[in-house]
């Protein structure tokens, strides 16, 4: 244990030195000036949109997919024993396709000054320098969720012990890393689709609303508490400590891009980055 601690020391205190560098830089060069509070706001996005928004969410994912998944094995007579992983991640895949369409659909059918908060449209060039903008955070960004990730793993490592257990995600990652087709797929959900359906309600519905409510320092620290426990798995118990935290720090600088360049595709490229590069160390990790 002793040297698992000082092992785990030792990467917080570089992480912590990168941090605090590449934060500096950030901060010397403008990054973390926002505009007036206020800019862009129009009429206020109503709550019964964020409400339907999360409840077409819920309905799909938790009624809608399993219904059909089972509908599935019995019709193909595989009604016997656990799904494998690969039927979990079509499973998975199926749900966020379908919520994807759906919430896309339901913002289309709002009010336009509903979806100009939400989105934010702006002239054409920012439709580049957005997303640039949200690549560029993670090299920000990724330094304090890897503070955060270890100093929860050294507290861990106090009153639980060495912790091994990863994010159900990572771990569908992981379980598909040697089948080429599955991983792209894999890579194809968690860079693309995840991002646009968690942003859209996360930073998009959610972030706005409780912006009006709270004023915006707030609601990116209430949107990001909500986003952290929205990840929390019953099966990894006090594990969830690290992973909740880290995505904590990241839904912040989400929350933050969003706010700073006033567009939601912002977020959704810092959101695809954080996961690409994590498929990436997965992948080439032995």
């Amino acid at each position: 244990m002793t040297s698992l601690l000082d092992q785990d020391l030792s990467w917080l205190m570089l992480g912590g030195l990168i941090a605090t560098i590449f934060s500096w830089i950030a901060s010397r060069n403008g990054y973390y000036w926002l505009p007036q509070q206020g800019s862009g706001v129009g009429v206020p996005l109503p709550l019964k949109y964020v409400a339907g928004a999360f409840g077409l969410f819920f309905f799909i994912e938790m009624m809608i997919v399993p219904e059909f998944f089972t509908s599935w094995r019995v019709f193909t007579e595989q009604t016997e024993g656990e799904p494998s992983v690969q039927q979990k991640i079509v499973l998975d895949m199926i749900g966020a396709l379908s919520t994807l369409l759906i919430l896309v659909w339901f913002y289309g059918v709002l009010p336009a000054n509903c979806r100009r908060q939400i989105l934010c449209t702006k002239e054409h060039f920012q439709w580049i320098i957005d997303p640039l903008m949200g690549i560029v955070t993670w090299v920000i960004a990724y330094p304090w969720v890897f503070v955060v990730s270890q100093i929860m793993q050294v507290i861990l490592l106090f009153i639980h012990g060495p912790v091994t257990i990863d994010q159900i995600a990572v771990e569908r990652v992981k379980a598909v890393a040697d089948d080429p087709l599955m991983l792209a797929l894999v890579t194809l959900f968690v860079i693309l689709i995840v991002p646009m359906i968690e942003e859209l309600l996360f930073r998009g519905f959610l972030q706005t609303y409780l912006k009006q409510v709270f004023g915006r320092s707030l609601a990116i620290v209430l949107t990001s508490i909500i986003f952290a426990g929205f990840h929390f798995a019953d099966k990894q118990g006090f594990e969830n400590l690290m992973i909740l935290g880290a995505l904590f720090v990241l839904s912040c600088y989400l929350g933050f891009i969003r706010e700073r360049q006033q567009s939601l595709l912002a977020p959704i490229a810092l959101h695809g980055t954080f996961n690409a590069v994590t498929i990436l160390i997965i992948k080439i990790t032995p």
